[in-house]
């Protein structure tokens, strides 16, 4: 029989990312909002702010559409937000290295390896993002 061999740090665990525990947030989604992307908060907190104003003014929906499209792209650069933010050449709007869904990988607390809560991908090894 072959013994398998699984891949450190726990690459092989669900909670991985590159070399980073993402435990936290699967486990507790609405408490980890400081492990999410400060950008993608940033741009949700703007988007919410524009809706609300939009609303007090009564504006109709292609007015709050125009309205939100003209003032949200100002100010709302992911670099001016976020001194860690490196382009991936994606070409999406928001296409930092280090995003991973709605979460900043750099926020993520490293993996040791070895811990009470390794839990083996479903699927074997994962399909992470590239090392940067």
């Amino acid at each position: 029989m072959h013994a398998k061999i699984l891949a450190f740090p726990a690459r092989s665990c669900r909670f991985s990312v590159v070399d980073r525990c993402a435990k936290d947030d699967i486990l507790h989604p609405i408490g980890s909002s400081r492990l999410q992307c400060r950008v993608l908060t940033a741009w949700e907190n703007a988007h919410s702010g524009m809706l609300d104003t939009a609303e007090q003014y009564r504006l109709t929906l292609e007015e709050s559409m125009t309205f939100i499209a003209e003032n949200t792209v100002l100010d709302l650069e992911p670099v001016l937000l976020c001194p860690q933010y490196r382009r991936a050449g994606t070409n999406s709007e928001l296409d930092c290295i280090f995003l991973h869904g709605h979460l900043c990988i750099r926020a993520l607390p490293s993996c040791t390896g070895a811990c009470r809560s390794f839990a083996l991908r479903s699927s074997g090894l994962p399909k992470e993002p590239e090392h940067h």
